[in-house]
């Protein structure tokens, strides 16, 4: 047996193992703020469903492409969630990339829902002009922001986390907007936007709840299991205009 031949095949393997050892292994953020151990296993799950239904899709070559573009801007935006979450950032300015990418991945599934779904008689360049301006300056502020929180620089932060929270808002107000216009207001995105508010005053206020455990959940993972919500919506009433592609008019029907 050749030693050195084995031992390079291990090589790969023991890489692997001393990754995945690594995923999830600390419980606290270069900002300072405590990382429950359930925290981004959840974003890790679905980037792999969205993995594989998307190789599925592109195997069988299945129609409707606008159903794969945001399946793979899903799988972005839960990888860059379960990489910000699980993997152990050296410092702050790397905990900072990862965060506003996470933020620019959400702001891209955001901007499906409005470009996959629009009619044909409607004009696309305001919704790309308005969605390009965010995913240019919201990853800066994000990062300042994300900076100077982990280096107490209260002032700074607040100031980027007030640009930060305005686009974010600016844009979910244009997603949610134009997808309940499109889809004549449906019952599954009325239960979305319950969702959604839910989750985000969960994310703002913090409150805390009897099953709240420290270092196991907290009021952000509650946020989580909320927005799960919303992607479950999408399955029920975004899918079906997805499909019905950028038809003249779509109805509810």
């Amino acid at each position: 047996i050749n030693v050195n031949a084995a031992m390079g095949i291990m090589e790969p393997i023991d890489g692997a193992l001393s990754i995945w050892k690594k995923l999830g292994s600390h419980r606290s953020y270069p900002d300072g703020h405590i990382r429950t151990a359930v925290r981004g296993w959840l974003h890790l799950f679905l980037a792999l469903c969205c993995l594989v239904w998307l190789v599925s899709r592109l195997a069988y070559r299945s129609p409707f492409p606008a159903i794969n573009v945001y399946l793979l801007l899903r799988l972005l935006n839960c990888g860059a969630s379960a990489h910000l979450h699980c993997w152990p950032h050296s410092c702050a300015e790397d905990y900072a990339v990862a965060n506003a990418f996470d933020f620019v991945a959400i702001v891209g599934v955001a901007s499906t829902k409005i470009f996959c779904i629009l009619p044909k008689s409607w004009n696309v360049w305001p919704f790309a002009l308005q969605v390009g301006a965010a995913v240019i300056y919201l990853p800066l502020a994000v990062y300042k922001w994300t900076v100077c929180k982990s280096y107490k620089m209260n002032e700074e932060a607040s100031h980027w986390h007030k640009r930060r929270m305005a686009v974010l808002a600016y844009v979910a107000v244009l997603a949610i907007a134009t997808s309940g216009i499109i889809s004549e207001f449906h019952w599954a995105w009325a239960a979305q936007v319950f969702f959604f508010v839910a989750g985000s005053a969960q994310w703002v206020n913090g409150r805390k709840a009897f099953w709240h455990q420290p270092y196991v959940w907290s009021s952000h993972d509650d946020m989580h299991v909320l927005m799960l919500g919303c992607d479950v919506c999408d399955l029920i009433y975004l899918f079906p205009l997805m499909m019905a592609g950028r038809s003249e008019e779509h109805t509810s029907e």
